[in-house]
């Protein structure tokens, strides 16, 4: 059985928020509506739990890196649903700091456009091939690396595919 991709619509938005173990404590509808989950299946869960395999795990060491660190991140994701199909989502995750320290974690997600599902498809497949030897955290390097060998930092990266250029 092969995977559908849903489509996100111009304005649907995608809310969740976790406690600081990346455990749900809330979502939106429309996060529903695309994992394909009931909202009592998913509350207290690992947000993890749409994780598509295809999805490298340095992409979620930068996260965690950054959301400790106080420092929002942009990112494209490829999420997997109950049901095995997929959509692709641009996440802008935020920290939400207390006393200096990570208190909740909130992720707002639109949908992307086939020119960034591509530029993004192929270098998350390198990153997977890299991985399969490595850890996550050589894995994120290895991105960094790659992407300073260009010029850009991972921020300047994520704007400039938003934009519709390649990296």
């Amino acid at each position: 059985m092969s995977q559908e991709e849903l489509k996100m619509g111009e304005y649907d938005l995608i809310v969740s928020m976790t406690d600081t173990n990346g455990h749900i404590t809330y979502v939106n509808d429309i996060f529903c509506k695309f994992a394909e989950y009931e909202y009592f299946e998913v509350m207290g869960q690992p947000h993890n739990m749409i994780r598509h395999p295809d999805m490298p795990k340095a992409v979620f060491q930068l996260l965690w890196n950054r959301m400790r660190e106080g420092i929002p991140l942009f990112a494209f994701v490829k999420n997997k649903t109950k049901n095995d199909n997929y959509y692709w989502v641009k996440a802008f995750v935020f920290p939400i700091m207390k006393n200096g320290q990570l208190s909740k974690i909130v992720s707002y997600r639109k949908r992307i456009d086939e020119f960034a599902k591509q530029q993004v498809s192929a270098i998350y497949a390198d990153l997977m091939n890299y991985e399969s030897s490595h850890t996550p955290e050589e894995s994120l390097n290895y991105l960094i690396n790659n992407l300073k060998e260009k010029g850009l930092s991972y921020d300047q990266a994520i704007d400039q595919i938003s934009l519709g250029k390649s990296i």
